[in-house]
This record gives C-alpha cells, sequence and structure tokens, in this order.
C-alpha cells in the first residue's frame, strides 16, 4: 500500500520473521556471535530465553540459516513443534537424520547410532529446538540424556533451545535444574531501549531500500517507545500501522498522531491520551515485558 509511495523495495515491518532484516540488539552482547561460537564447543548447550514477540524465531532462523549454509560441518536436527512424547522425539529425530528402516524396538539405538557416525564424518550434531517451554518433562529428560552421551572429547549432540520464561515454580522441578545446570551458555532476549529502538527503525527501512530523510520523527519515535517499550513484535505491528496512517494522511514524516492513532486501533498502549484502553492480548504482553 505505502511501499511505492515512500520508495520502498520491500516491506520494512512484516509481522513473518524475515532474517533479511535481523538486527542485533545491543543488550546483552551481540547474540547471534555467541550462540555460533557455543555451537562450535564440545559440550555446547544453549537456551535462549524470550517473552512472545521478543525475537526467539527470528534468532532460530538466523541460526538455522547459518547452519545450512555449512553442511559439511554441521549435521543438524530441527524440532519446531517440539510438544513431543520420548517416541516422538526420537522419531523426529531420526527423520531428520535420514534414518530409514528402523523399528520403534530399536529406535534409540539407530539414533545414537546416526549421531556417532556423524562425528566420525568429522561433523557435528546440533538440534535447534523452538518452543521449548511446550517439551514434556518427560522428553526433556530423553534430550538432556543425548545431550550427555559422548566422551572425553565432545558430546554426540549440542542443543539450541528458544524458550518461554518459566514459572517459579518450574524453576524449582528436578529436570529443570538438570537443564539448568547442563546449560553452558544462556541469554535473556531483551527489548530494545529508545535509542536501540530508532537503530532498529533506520536499519529495516535501509534493508527496504529507504534512502530519503528520517521517516519517524521525533514526537512518532518517542510515541513508538511510549506504547511498545521495545519489544520487537510491538514496534513491527505499530511501525507499520503508523506508515498506512501517514500514507493516508499524505504527509511525509510520520508524526506522533499517527503512532498513536496506531496504537489506540490496536490496543497495545495502558493509556492513550490519559485513559485507560481495553486488555487486549498486546496490552498484556506489554505489561509482562514490564
Amino acid at each position: 500500500m505505502y511501499q511505492e509511495y515512500f520508495q520502498l523495495k520491500s516491506a520494512p515491518f512484516s509481522p513473518t520473521p524475515d532474517t533479511h532484516f535481523y538486527v542485533e540488539n545491543d543488550c546483552p552482547p551481540p547474540l547471534f556471535q555467541e550462540m555460533v561460537e557455543e555451537v562450535n564447543r564440545s559440550n555446547g548447550f544453549i537456551r535462549i530465553v524470550g517473552d512472545a514477540g521478543a525475537g526467539k524465531t527470528l534468532h532460530c532462523r538466523k541460526l538455522l540459516n547459518a547452519l545450512h549454509c555449512h553442511k559439511k560441518r554441521y549435521r543438524l536436527i530441527h524440532i519446531p513443534h517440539p510438544r513431543l512424547s520420548e517416541e516422538g522425539l526420537l522419531l523426529a529425530m531420526a527423520q531428520e537424520l535420514r534414518i530409514s528402516g528402523t523399528t520403534l524396538n530399536s529406535l534409540r539405538k539407530d539414533v545414537i547410532c546416526q549421531l556417532k557416525q556423524t562425528l566420525k564424518e568429522s561433523r557435528v550434531n546440533v538440534m535447534v529446538i523452538d518452543e521449548g517451554q511446550t517439551m514434556p518433562d518427560d522428553t526433556l529428560e530423553l534430550l538432556l540424556e543425548l545431550a550427555e552421551l559422548g566422551d572425553s572429547t565432545q558430546q554426540l549432540l549440542r542443543v539450541v533451545l528458544f524458550t518461554m520464561p518459566v514459572d517459579k515454580e518450574v524453576q524449582g522441578l528436578p529436570t529443570n535444574r538438570r537443564i539448568q545446570e547442563r546449560v553452558t551458555l544462556e541469554r535473556t532476549l531483551c527489548a530494545f531501549d529508545r535509542e536501540g529502538m530508532a537503530r532498529y527503525l533506520d536499519t529495516r527501512l535501509q534493508l527496504a531500500g529507504y534512502s530519503g530523510s528520517p521517516l519517524y520523527s521525533k514526537e512518532a519515535l518517542d510515541a513508538l517507545f511510549n506504547s511498545t517499550l521495545g519489544v520487537p513484535r510491538l514496534i513491527n505491528l505499530l511501525a507499520h500501522k503508523a506508515l498506512v496512517n501517514t500514507y493516508h494522511a499524505k504527509l511525509q514524516q510520520v508524526q506522533g498522531l499517527q503512532v498513536r492513532l496506531a496504537a489506540a486501533a490496536t490496543e497495545i498502549a495502558p493509556r492513550i491520551d490519559g485513559q485507560d484502553s481495553p486488555m487486549g492480548w498486546f496490552s498484556r504482553l506489554r505489561q509482562r515485558a514490564i
């Protein structure tokens, strides 16, 4: 709708995670490089924690793409939907490892045998799990057992687990304590600060082909940060809607009004012009971010 109007080659704020528009957050230290370095450690077990909208899926896809580019070094096992039984996890691994002709009785043995064969080929087995918070405890126990297999030089399997934060009650459970003990790198995805959000917007606009003067006014940036608190999914949503409003208003720069109208229509800001907005899903997400 507004791409031609603002001379954009592509949509800069699509709701679908796109690694072309990956922007590193300065807080914590550069995460992608840390993940790659840890994957290359002999006992790497990574846990990336983030609330809804914080960018877990984008980071997951960024890592998957990088590993796919080096197939001679990495044997990738991607588990996007880990709400699986122990048998289900082994079946998913067998599929990713291209194991054929196995039976349920020999499934575990065949998976371990293939993991060992990968190491003999001087390759690294890396399991990347998205939505890790949905994995049942028994399946997590199996994952930990597999991640412990190996010798004094390296484990058979390195793991990258993307997950939502867990409640305090869950943190004290035996399985979660075992994971905490096994983890070699844990990072929490944090929201962008005000300066980081402005950089995030500018970078994505440039990647979309924009080369004009600043597209968001200072007032618009203030309103956007106040409404989203720097949560990436919310930034994308409001930044897009604000551009739509600016296009309809025939303006050349997004102003605070366009952002506030977008926020009011989306029900994400707890207070707009002094009034409490309805408690929609994004409102609850924002309060969790606080």
